[in-house]
């Protein structure tokens, strides 16, 4: 499992691929914010630097 850290001033915010649909674009990540945990399965989008998915913390506020 890979897992990547990203601080955006604030807070970090951890995301640990749990699996990649890459014949769907898809991409199921662990995502840990202010110590709370969510698996969301995001698209997988692709530019010429590689695969990437769009996070966006808003679906923090509506779970929680």
């Amino acid at each position: 499992m890979y897992e990547y850290e990203h601080f955006d001033g604030y807070d970090y915010t951890t995301f640990d691929i749990i699996a990649a649909d890459l014949d769907r674009r898809l991409i199921t990540v662990a995502v840990t914010y202010i110590g709370k945990i969510s698996v969301v399965t995001y698209d997988l989008y692709e530019d010429r630097n590689g695969l990437y998915f769009e996070y966006t913390r808003h679906l923090f506020d509506s779970e929680f």
